[in-house]
């Protein structure tokens, strides 16, 4: 079966090929290639809803609380906050939920980063626990709820999951605020771009993550 790598050389060699068939063939023949391999290690978590059925199957861990809601103001670009997660044992992550506000009614489609830290010597954040780089969009008004069901990511004791937004060309700020909760004994990891990490006091994320146990 001749492939279409194949039939873009023939062509390239073809000297009565005129300069649209050129910039289609090309176009057709990146498209393919960046479906079947990700070179650059991106990719986008789908959103999905967690059925009941689901919750049954999958062991969580929540920050949500019974405490005052708090909002983590506009989220900056290329600002990382970070929240510290303890287990019991190795876990798979299959979703995550995430809490959020919209500000205001304009349909905006952001961008955001989801990323794993291990935890420093000094408890903070500290080293990237992952090579792919993990994007998720943000839609509704008052949660995403992420789906991790493709990637491989065991996870063990400790760890840090950490929330970034993007650096998007028609603004400096985001649409969405990041909702919390105040907690005597929580803390938020907060890194504005390429400063050092400081440390929030009795504020937690809100958050849901739903798992799996790793036995391998």
């Amino acid at each position: 079966m001749i492939t279409k790598l194949q039939t873009l050389t023939k062509l390239l060699n073809s000297s009565k090929m005129n300069s649209f068939v050129l910039f289609y063939a090309i176009f057709i023949s990146h498209i393919t290639i960046a479906q079947k391999t990700n070179t650059n290690d991106t990719i986008y978590l789908p959103e999905v809803i967690i059925t009941q059925h689901q919750n049954k199957k999958l062991k969580k861990i929540s920050n949500l609380g019974k405490a005052d809601r708090v909002s983590f103001s506009s989220v900056i670009p290329n600002t990382f906050y970070a929240n510290k997660i303890v287990t019991k044992e190795c876990i798979q992550i299959r979703k995550v939920v995430l809490y959020v506000k919209k500000k205001s009614n304009l349909s905006t489609n952001e961008n955001f980063e989801l990323l794993f830290f291990s935890v420093g010597k000094e408890g903070f954040p500290e080293k990237k626990l992952h090579n792919e780089t993990l994007f998720f969009k943000l839609l509704r008004e008052d949660k995403i709820e992420i789906s991790l069901e493709e990637i491989n990511l065991p996870l063990c004791r400790e760890f840090f999951i950490v929330v970034q937004k993007t650096l998007d060309k028609d603004t400096s700020e985001s649409n969405y605020i990041l909702l919390g909760n105040r907690h005597k004994k929580s803390q938020t990891f907060i890194k504005i771009k390429d400063k050092n990490w400081y440390k929030l006091n009795h504020v937690n994320l809100m958050l849901d993550i739903y798992y799996t146990e790793n036995k391998n």
